[in-house]
């Protein structure tokens, strides 16, 4: 691999001053918060998550495949998995929730796909055709199955998890910092939700990475859900699509110290009470000047499910959720 495992990369990853990554349940203003973060003169956000980091197939799948669990099989469906995530699935060539996706677009056509296939390229081991049976009706004539080769790109074993894992934040660095960099801005932050679970492989992929975490009040999270195509419809669908997420960060609290990070969590319902005294305190906590961005949080559409939602299925959230609504700050209980 060489002294220098990125120097394939060129130098621009040096030049990113600022790394954010903005998580939570999904529904609680992720999206907003990140869209104001843009708006800052030194911040840069793509406008749409990336989905690379820690959704399945992604950065923190094939690292796992190339160092502590590798094996040959797990190392090529490791590497193909990826390449199929990167260039089809999250460029809208999949037939699914992704499939409006344009990632490549959002990040620059040309170099996202060149710097994908160069990522892939420095993985790969080793490459040699299989030759399988092609499906066919069984045969009762006993003649033979026809066949054909299959294409087979074996990843790269990284006995030290440490040199693969600095190869990625590089790349993602050039990735995102190179789209900041054509924006004339010196740092990006990136929204994928459901980030807030793999904590632990963010920051071991950037060390000094600053994390927002915002919430919002389990309730308007679960109304909210109900109301997106992608989300169950029924409320007790939407409950136990939510409830795992919140057990699993519960528990993930108890397993890492969030104070020996650059940890921020914040409220939405705060933030939209108060947005220039909340606003001013979140960006000296992320180390940046204070600016007006290009927005603000509106409370009336974070608190649509207090008028909206009837109360027997707030009561419902409460009975469900209620110790984990108390675990997240907010009082469990709308009953007098």
């Amino acid at each position: 691999m060489g002294s220098n495992p990125w120097s394939w990369l060129g130098t621009r990853q040096a030049d990113v001053r600022h790394r954010i990554l903005v998580v939570g349940t999904g529904r609680c203003g992720t999206t907003a918060l990140t869209e104001l973060l843009g708006t800052h003169p030194e911040i840069y956000s793509p406008p749409a998550e990336t989905h690379l980091l820690c959704d399945p197939d992604g950065l923190e799948d094939l690292v796992d495949a190339l160092t502590d669990r590798y094996t040959t099989e797990r190392a090529y469906l490791a590497l193909s998995r990826f390449r199929t995530l990167a260039t089809d699935t999250l460029c809208g060539r999949s037939r699914d929730i992704y499939q409006m996706w344009h990632l490549d677009r959002d990040l620059g056509q040309v170099r996202y796909h060149h710097l994908v296939d160069r990522l892939v390229d420095l993985l790969t081991w080793y490459v040699y055709d299989e030759v399988v049976p092609t499906w066919a009706p069984p045969r009762h004539d006993g003649t033979a199955y026809d066949h054909a080769p299959v294409h087979r790109q074996v990843g790269r074993y990284f006995p030290d998890r440490a040199v693969l894992v600095k190869i990625l934040g590089g790349w993602f660095d050039e990735l995102l910092g190179g789209a900041a960099a054509e924006h004339a801005k010196s740092g990006w932050c990136e929204k994928t939700p459901l980030n807030l679970l793999s904590l632990p492989f963010v920051w071991e992929l950037f060390p000094d990475a600053a994390v927002v975490h915002i919430t919002r009040d389990p309730r308007g999270v679960a109304w909210s859900h109900t109301r997106q195509p992608w989300a169950p419809h029924n409320l007790d669908d939407a409950l136990s699509f939510l409830e795992p997420t919140y057990r699993r960060w519960l528990a993930l609290c108890n397993d890492i110290d969030l104070h020996q990070h650059a940890y921020v969590q914040v409220r939405a319902e705060d933030l939209a009470d108060n947005w220039s005294r909340g606003r001013a305190a979140l960006l000296a906590r992320l180390g940046l000047a204070d600016a007006p961005l290009g927005g603000r949080f509106e409370s009336e559409r974070l608190n649509l499910w207090r008028d909206e939602m009837p109360i027997d299925q707030v009561h419902r959230v409460e009975e469900r959720l209620g110790e984990l609504i108390t675990a997240m700050g907010y009082n469990s209980t709308s009953r007098p």
